[in-house]
């Protein structure tokens, strides 16, 4: 409840001062009595004992009226959010490399933690979650429930699909699943740590799919970038090269799509991967309020005519003065 014009209360103030002036101004005898003991005692009974009740309820009818001329009103304020969102579709590798333990406890788990915080700092955005191995399976598709998000990812396990790398297969799936999107923003995060070995669709074709249909994907290599005993096995092997040409491949697929390649080698660089890219994909949220104003003053006009009649009769009847 607030008022138009507070300042007026300023005059319920007067009306104490104006009661007390009235109950102290002194009264002129009508009528002449040589004993008064037996007429205080019957004034002390019956309707002698409510004689100033009219004046009262005349008094708080004043007071009333100043509250309706100080003009109360409730305020009631709606605030409605406006964000054309963006449609997200995550894509996780769970090949069996994931298990691997550079990361703690291991590459699958921390993917597991990193894409849990990314879905829950989003707030207008659909999120969809495609996972592959030997093949490709959207897991959950474009949804805003945030919690079965979370349930589903954490249902994934490593051995639920057949293994391999079908890094096309699953850039493909996730571009299908924003085809008929109308959001503002279609973008793919796409999670990897291998190069790509199994799928009928190498994910050259799938990031030109993505291009043309005008969605943008960005890359994560999670572990391509590593060094010392474990570089030279991989050189003596013959798998460093495969590993440059994934990291190229990936840079390539994000540059033409409009995104971005990042390399996360630790932890700590996958979380940073994710903050960026939510930094850089945010939903242009609006906020517009509604203000709806209820006026009371004729409420409480009405209440104060009451009390005023309400006294007057009084006063005229069960009240009346012997003059």
């Amino acid at each position: 409840m607030s008022f138009v014009h507070p300042w007026v209360l300023l005059l319920l103030l007067v009306l104490p001062i104006v009661w007390y002036g009235a109950r102290r101004r002194p009264r002129r005898e009508v009528l002449v009595y040589s004993d008064l003991a037996r007429l205080l005692s019957a004034a002390s009974f019956g309707r002698a004992r409510w004689r100033r009740l009219p004046m009262l309820t005349w008094y708080l009818a004043a007071a009333l009226l100043i509250v309706a001329l100080a003009r109360p009103q409730e305020r009631n304020v709606t605030r409605e959010i406006s964000a054309p969102g963006i449609d997200i579709a995550l894509v996780l590798d769970m090949s069996s490399s994931m298990l691997h333990t550079d990361f703690r406890p291991n590459r699958f788990e921390a993917a597991r933690s990193v894409l849990k915080r990314f879905i829950g700092s989003r707030t207008t955005d659909r999120i969809a979650l495609i996972i592959f191995a030997g093949r490709a399976y959207t897991q959950l598709p474009l949804t805003f429930d945030y919690q079965a998000a979370h349930e589903m990812i954490d249902a994934l396990a490593i051995g639920q699909l057949e293994d391999g790398t079908a890094i096309g297969m699953g850039l493909a799936e996730a571009v299908n699943r924003l085809r008929s999107s109308e959001a503002k923003s279609r973008i793919i995060v796409l999670l990897t740590d291998g190069v790509n070995n199994r799928g009928r669709i190498d994910p050259k074709t799938a990031g030109e799919i993505a291009r043309l249909q005008d969605v943008r994907v960005y890359t994560v290599g999670m572990g391509l970038r590593r060094g010392g005993v474990q570089a030279a096995l991989e050189e003596r092997l013959g798998i460093a090269d495969e590993t440059v040409q994934n990291i190229e491949l990936l840079k390539q697929i994000a540059s033409d799509t409009g995104g971005r390649y990042f390399d996360a080698a630790t932890l700590r660089d996958l979380s940073a991967v994710y903050d960026t890219i939510g930094a850089l994909e945010k939903s242009d949220v609006k906020l517009n309020e509604f203000v709806t104003v209820r006026e009371w003053y004729g409420e409480v006009l009405q209440l104060a005519g009451l009390l005023f009649v309400f006294g007057w009769l009084l006063d005229l009847t069960v009240l009346r003065r012997i003059p």
